[in-house]
């Protein structure tokens, strides 16, 4: 009997340590995910920013379903690159002019989770 449960611990260990293991801290971009969008923990606190201020008077453009590479690929976002990345410098708080309509200016920590964002994209 012992032999066997012995077998039964070997297996079970080498089983686990082939298996990828995925935790809080990772930074695999399919870990999280948000209504059907996936990205990082920054790219989906980003979202939440927008999808709160922005998605409302940028429906037009798609934003709700974009992911991270789209909007590097719109020209929104440059990776790592906060001072050429429109959707952090057009923000009032800024300089920027948005949002516009008389909507109240993004929070400091709402344009902070934008730049962290950006600025943890990789080149």
């Amino acid at each position: 009997m012992s032999y066997f449960f012995n077998i039964f611990l070997i297996a079970s260990f080498i089983f686990s340590c082939k298996q990828k293991v995925e935790n809080s801290s990772s930074t695999d971009k399919n870990l999280y995910s948000q209504n059907g969008v996936a990205g990082t923990a920054q790219f989906l606190e980003a979202r939440e920013v927008l999808a709160s201020r922005c998605f409302k008077c940028h429906q037009h453009a798609a934003w709700s379903n974009y992911e991270e590479s789209d909007f590097i690929a719109a020209g929104l976002v440059v990776p790592a690159d906060t001072v050429n990345s429109s959707i952090v410098y057009k923000n009032q708080i800024m300089g920027g002019n948005m949002p516009l309509g008389g909507y109240p200016a993004l929070t400091s920590d709402q344009v902070n989770k934008l730049i962290i964002w950006v600025s943890g994209i990789s080149p």
